[in-house]
């Protein structure tokens, strides 16, 4: 069986990637399986894992994942996706563990992730599969420019340390915005050692926020007087 993690920093976007990854018939991929609100399996499977609830898995964390690993899968890949801020000790572990691969999900647009991750916060609607399901009245918020540039930074030293950890280790690098090129999933597949011919990955997801930034922002002239001769200027028109 081939096993894998995704490491990424944030929560929004990474949700994708488990949904692609699911409607392939080889692979069974997890959720936020340490999220701290609670243990997210794979959505695709009516079953009872038996892995334990939180209070089970925060006992013993190793133990949980033994039990994720030794689950009799019928799927020949089983993963689950990891996010910053989440158990580190689980991090350790498949960090260290060179039979886990690792998949490094990015996101290029980092204003967009922090807006992303707002909006969850205050619908606390992280994902949403059913398009009933999503709150049709977008909130517009309100963005301090400080904010914005301390969150991207706080996921830049995150990729940094664990760009560290995996310098010796084989990983894949994928970019949230190329997550539906053809060729990016036929990458994606090979490195998880599954077929890659005649598959296209298909979203489980539902896409919640515009791409356009002013929609997304009540203060938008303010916020782009605060972010000018900033790293992140650049993100407003995009």
């Amino acid at each position: 069986m081939t096993r894998f993690v995704i490491l990424a920093a944030p929560r929004t976007g990474s949700n994708l990637l488990c949904t692609l990854l699911a409607s392939h018939g080889d692979i069974l991929c997890h959720h936020e399986l340490f999220n701290p609100n609670g243990v997210f399996c794979a959505r695709d499977r009516a079953v009872d894992f038996g892995f334990g609830d939180v209070a089970e898995r925060d006992r013993n964390p190793k133990e949980f994942l033994d039990r994720v690993w030794r689950y009799p899968a019928r799927e020949a890949c089983v993963g689950f996706k990891w996010t910053r801020d989440q158990d580190r000790t689980v991090l350790s572990r498949v960090v260290s563990d060179e039979g886990v691969k690792k998949i490094v999900l990015r996101r290029r647009h980092r204003l967009k992730t922090f807006l992303s991750e707002c909006i969850a916060r205050e619908l606390d609607q992280w994902e949403v599969y059913d398009p009933r399901d999503l709150a049709s009245a977008r909130p517009r918020l309100t963005i301090h420019g400080s904010d914005a540039i301390e969150h991207a930074q706080s996921n830049a030293t995150f990729y940094r340390s664990l760009d560290a950890a995996l310098s010796r280790q084989p990983k894949l690098e994928l970019w949230y915005e190329e997550l539906f090129e053809r060729e990016v999933q036929r990458r994606l597949l090979q490195f998880l050692e599954v077929s890659p011919d005649d598959v296209t990955l298909r979203p489980g997801s539902v896409k919640q926020n515009s791409d356009d930034v002013r929609q997304l922002v009540a203060n938008f002239e303010e916020l782009r007087l605060q972010l000018q001769g900033t790293e992140l200027e650049g993100e407003l028109a995009s």
